[in-house]
């Protein structure tokens, strides 16, 4: 308990010290009462066991915080979460987190719509696909919850059925083969196989365009910084010919601030510039952060308008410079932002979404 109050204790040291309290009988609520740490913090703490020793002490040489070790508590599975953990006090930490957590999501994904099909016919092997009857194909990248009963009765009408997934995410509803089926085409097989190809590779850059923007809005809705950053801001916005047609109340969000919408004419809800301009919220904000909300304004326009815009494939998956996006970023490094390795990689085209089918899994 004495060596609990020294100052020059790491927050792993911490943890085990906790972890000594516990094992000597010491509940959570005893410990918080006598060490003066919450049982908030002493929580996170004892979380800090759950990771590989060797790569926290190397974080900890990196500097990492608290913070981001709480970060990674949205993490369940050991091995990605240590994944992540070897980012800690980089850059791409944060893009990893957020990778890892993606991954577990798309795992949950998998996993119900395989128990559906498990409980619905036999599974085979994807070598074994060609002897049956394909009935129908789905992309697993939400849950089937909303299609359950229509997957259900289409099994119902063509029992016994069978499944399979392949290694670009889809899952496949297979029957015996019809007694006059004629031999496969082998052409249109084939071209079958190119688009799905190509709708599994778009998927995946769509998936690290969007884990990007999340890094972007999160930044933007953390900024705090000013001085000397309202004059480039400005500068930045006189340069976007149609920046007065943002998403207004998505700018607002970006401040924290929720606004309530007027009725036009209509009778239809909008939020205008002049609902925005009028909030007291974002008044104090102009005058206390003036910088947050012209980067709030930014954002909006370049993050909400011009979304389809803001992307660095063609329709084909092909990498295309975007020269926009390069002065997004740009513009986010000078307020501070620190862009991962996957970013510079996305923008530049080098990253593994952009090649070929197999590599790319």
């Amino acid at each position: 308990l004495e060596n609990m109050q020294r100052s020059d204790l790491t927050i792993y040291e911490q943890a085990q010290g906790f972890r000594m309290m516990l094992d000597m009988g010491e509940t959570k609520y005893d410990i918080a009462e006598k060490t003066g740490f919450s049982i908030t913090t002493i929580r996170h703490r004892l979380n800090l066991l759950k990771l590989d020793p060797e790569e926290l002490r190397k974080a900890e040489e990196r500097q990492v915080t608290m913070q981001d070790m709480i970060e990674l508590e949205r993490i369940s599975d050991p091995k990605l979460k240590n994944a992540a953990l070897k980012e800690a006090g980089t850059n791409n930490f944060r893009y990893a987190v957020e990778k890892a957590v993606a991954e577990e999501s798309r795992r949950a994904i998998a996993h119900a719509w395989k128990k559906l099909f498990g409980s619905l016919g036999e599974e085979i092997p994807y070598s074994e696909k060609t002897k049956k009857r394909q009935i129908r194909s789905y992309y697993m990248s939400r849950s089937p919850e909303e299609q359950k009963e229509s997957i259900s009765k289409l099994a119902a009408d063509n029992a016994p059925v069978y499944w399979c997934v392949d290694q670009y995410n889809y899952i496949y509803l297979l029957g015996e083969p019809k007694a006059d089926a004629p031999d496969a085409d082998e052409v249109k097989e084939k071209y079958r196989l190119e688009q799905q190809a190509k709708a599994a590779k778009l998927e995946r850059i769509r998936e690290v365009e969007n884990r990007a923007k999340k890094l972007r809005l999160d930044f933007v809705k953390g900024y705090s910084r000013h001085n000397g950053m309202t004059a480039l801001l400005i500068e930045l916005i006189r340069e976007e010919p149609e920046i007065c047609d943002v998403n207004w109340s998505f700018a607002a969000e970006l401040c924290g601030v929720k606004l309530v919408p007027e009725k036009d004419e209509d009778g239809d809800e909008d939020v205008t510039a002049d609902v925005f301009a009028e909030n007291s919220d974002i008044i104090y904000a102009l005058v206390n952060s003036p910088a947050k909300v012209l980067l709030a304004m930014l954002a909006a326009y370049l993050e909400e308008n011009l979304y389809h815009t803001m992307t660095v494939h063609s329709g084909i998956g092909e990498h295309r410079q975007n020269e926009h996006l390069d002065r997004w970023y740009a513009t986010l490094q000078k307020l501070g932002y620190s862009i991962s390795d996957d970013e510079k990689a996305m923008l530049n085209g080098t990253h593994e979404c952009f090649g070929n089918n197999e590599e790319a899994n």
